[in-house]
Formats: C-alpha cells, structure tokens, sequence
C-alpha cells in the first residue's frame, strides 16, 4: 500500500468529527451524516427564511412575524448554521475516506496532501479561526434570551443587521473552505483515476 495513501488517510482522520462514531462502519458514517445534513440543512432555511421575511415585511411595513417575537427562532438558527458547515466537512471527507480504502494505487500525493492538512488543521481550530463569528453568535444568544424575557428590549430591534451579518460570515466561510476542499479531494481522485488507468 502506497504510503502516501495511508498518510492521506491518517490526515482525514484527524478532523474532529461532529459526533463521537466509535466503532461505526463508514458506510453508516456516510448514511447518518446525509440524513443528519439534510435535516440541518432544512432547518437552517426554515429559520433563515422567516427571519428574512420579519425582516423584509417589516421595512415593507407588512404584517408576518414581528422581529420582536422570534427571539427564539433566532437562537435556534445559531445551533443549526454553525453546525451544518462542519457536518458538509466530515460528509465530503468521510465519502473521500471510502474511496481511498479502496484504491491500492496512487502517486503525486504530497503536495495534495500537505494542502489537506493544512485546510483540515484549520477546521479543527474552530475557535482560534472563526472567534469574531463565535462572538456574534454569543451577543445575539444574550440579546435573544434577554428578548423573551422582556418585551421591552429595545436593543433587539437593532439587532436585524449583526443577524444578517452572522449569517453573511458562516456561509462566506463555508463557501471558501468547502471550495478549496473539493478542489483537493477532486484533484486527489483524478490522480487515482488517472494511475489506475495507467496501471
């Protein structure tokens, strides 16, 4: 076995996975990771969607959801837009682990995989590399319990544009690291394909 698979491997592995998997198979890694996205994934917009039309409606001067009433909404988005990006991570990484336990060729890794290292070290750091989000995700939990407790909460109202803008920073930085993620995994697997072709 070409060590520079095993390396590559070992690299994967090191991503901190969202859940604890203990002795599970990849392939019921995989099937539970998709379901648990997808769920995710329909919440995060379900959430996203009415905030954005309390938000919209209200500068419209419409009646939908007052942006007073969904502090609790708002709370819950934060649990589900931070977690999603990182189950996509492990998603994409754990298929790429299942096709490099069956490949017994490759050649021309390094590079890739030193590149995999170095996007999945930033992963890991999640606080050190994405700290300012992580605090406008603390002011706005605070700002929303704050909220449901009291009706008077006049801060709230300007709380429309940080909200905005939390969500502007996660999906900007998941598009950027799902990006150079894929262009690693798509040119490893060309690689492999490319090899055992030639073999």
């Amino acid at each position: 076995m070409d060590t520079k698979i095993e390396n590559r491997k070992e690299i994967i592995k090191s991503l901190k996975p969202t859940i604890d998997w203990g002795n599970k198979k990849i392939e019921n890694r995989i099937k539970f990771l998709q379901g648990l996205t997808f769920v995710n994934l329909a919440l995060t917009i379900l959430c996203g969607g009415i905030m954005l039309c309390s938000i919209i409606t209200e500068i419209l001067d419409l009646q939908f959801v007052e942006w007073n009433n969904i502090g609790l909404l708002v709370i819950l988005s934060l649990s589900f837009v931070l977690n999603l990006p990182f189950q996509l991570y492990e998603l994409k990484l754990t298929k790429h682990l299942m096709k490099l336990n069956t490949t017994t060729n490759f050649n021309g890794l390094q590079k890739l995989n030193e590149e995999l290292r170095t996007i999945i070290t930033e992963l890991n750091d999640k606080l050190k590399n994405n700290w300012f989000t992580f605090l406008l995700a603390l002011i706005i939990l605070i700002l929303g319990i704050w909220q449901m407790g009291s009706k008077s909460n006049q801060i709230w109202n300007y709380m429309k544009i940080p909200v905005i803008l939390f969500y502007f920073i996660v999906f900007y930085k998941f598009w950027k690291n799902y990006k150079s993620l894929t262009k690693n995994i798509s040119a490893a697997e060309n690689t492999v394909a490319n090899n055992v072709y030639i073999s």
